[in-house]
């Protein structure tokens, strides 16, 4: 749970309600609560993140260990409740569905024997697929990768014990069917989820008082330390971890996809740094690699236009544009590069599409007003700025600052006054507004009123 504390995605809230079912769990196997409570826990886990469906074998065989304590009625309301929640999640639009290309989940699961996609970093039965799992059950679970020739030969198995397995097994499963490229290859989005499991059984397993056991778990917590705290010392330093992971990007022996993926994690990071020439660099490092990527083409994009270079920065949307279709973000951020670059009516004729498909986005027609206003239209921009402004009330300050220079350029100083007036209500110490209110009284000869 702590490795994933903070992050943007709902693993925290995912491990937590995992953690907290596992908790209520073996209070119910042991007889202290009734076995509606860890059902209620789990549909939460599984509204948190669909992982959390592979805990639902566990939650049957707890009705199954309980059997002889509960009615048929209240067994059947368990047991459906992964439909009750499945029907949730398609009433909320979850895209169970992958549209014209199958199923969701087909989508995700690896294939037995070939790879075939840029998705797909190995097929089901491959080495380095089985290494990846090791590794990171090493990382994030040490104390069971330790600890679990402890237990092997361990006798008397007893009902939680069970319990525990169905409960540790789908998630390890999981981990091997699933491809784990959801945002790069090896993610520990999917790789990790089993170690909280396994790592509850463990102690489960170990937990007899005996003096043996005792020195057991010497041994377990003391792995743990010498795990973590080694860990946290070596990424204490954030850039001495960002120079390690580009020194190995550069001197390591990587498949071009993965040098790819990792030039890429690195260039998200500087972005989001505020170093944007960095980061244009690493992307074009990355772009070197696989240069039909949609996804780093749009970064580069975005960081091209932070730079100021715009034309650079139409190129690489134009890139990304030949892979990802009808995504109106895309085709804005596309447009406001076009916007920046000086090609007006390319700009004004893509937001006009955006808006064609959906009217009621204030933003963009802001940009179109600003690009009609730019190629000269100042009728239509005008008209389209005041629209803004009687649409969604007050308006923002460029709305009425954009009435109000086109109005002073056409000679109207009553409307323009009015106008920057109103953005000056909006925001009082807009420099802006101000600069250019002083300008029209300075051109109707007040001079004084200017100068304030």
């Amino acid at each position: 749970f702590v490795l994933f504390a903070g992050y943007v995605e709902t693993y925290s809230l995912l491990f937590a309600a995992s953690a907290l079912y596992v908790y209520v769990a073996i209070r119910c196997v042991s007889g202290a609560v009734a076995p509606l409570y860890p059902a209620i826990v789990l549909s939460f886990a599984i509204c948190v993140h669909v992982a959390a469906i592979s805990l639902v074998p566990s939650l049957f065989a707890l009705v199954y260990v309980r059997r002889d304590q509960l009615e048929p009625r209240v067994i059947g309301s368990i047991a459906i409740m992964p439909v009750l929640v499945i029907g949730l999640l398609l009433l909320l639009d979850y895209p169970f569905s992958g549209g014209d290309e199958g199923l969701l989940v087909s989508q995700h699961l690896l294939p037995i024997w070939s790879v075939g996609t840029m998705t797909v970093a190995y097929a089901l039965l491959d080495g380095p697929h089985l290494a990846d799992i090791a590794n990171a059950l090493f990382l994030a679970a040490p104390a069971f990768v330790v600890g679990i020739p402890l237990v092997i030969g361990r006798r008397n198995w007893d009902r939680l014990d069970l319990w525990l397995g169905t409960l540790c097994i789908p998630p390890l499963l999981m981990t091997w069917v699933i491809n784990p490229e959801i945002g790069a290859f090896r993610d520990w989005d999917i790789l990790a989820y089993p170690a909280l499991f396994l790592t509850v059984a463990l102690g489960r397993w170990v937990s007899n008082p005996t003096s043996r056991s005792r020195r057991d778990m010497v041994l377990l917590v003391g792995v743990s330390v010498l795990h973590l705290a080694p860990w946290a010392r070596v990424n204490a330093n954030e850039e001495m971890a960002v120079l390690r992971f580009r020194t190995l990007l550069e001197t390591t022996s990587l498949t071009a996809r993965g040098e790819a993926y990792g030039w890429d994690s690195l260039g998200t990071l500087y972005r989001e740094s505020d170093r944007q020439a960095e980061a244009y660099a690493v992307y074009l490092k990355a772009l070197s690699i696989v240069p039909e990527h949609a996804r780093m083409q749009r970064a580069a994009g975005h960081a091209a236009g932070e730079l100021g270079r715009f034309d650079d920065a139409v190129r690489h949307f134009e890139a990304a544009m030949l892979t990802i279709v009808d995504d109106d973000t895309l085709v804005t951020n596309y447009a406001k590069a076009l916007l920046k670059a000086g090609r007006y009516t390319d700009a004004s004729t893509l937001f006009r599409e955006v808006l064609a498909g959906d009217p009621g986005q204030a933003d963009v027609e802001r940009l179109l007003a600003l690009a009609v206003f730019r190629d000269g239209n100042y009728d239509e921009a005008l008209e389209l700025a005041e629209g803004i402004a009687a649409k969604y009330p007050p308006g923002k300050v460029e709305d009425h600052v954009m009435a109000g220079s086109i109005y002073g350029l056409r000679r109207k100083s009553a409307a323009a006054i009015h106008a920057f007036d109103q953005a000056l209500a909006i925001d009082p110490g807009n420099v802006d507004a101000l600069n250019r209110l002083g300008s029209v009284y300075l051109a109707v000869n007040k001079p004084a009123v200017s100068l304030d």
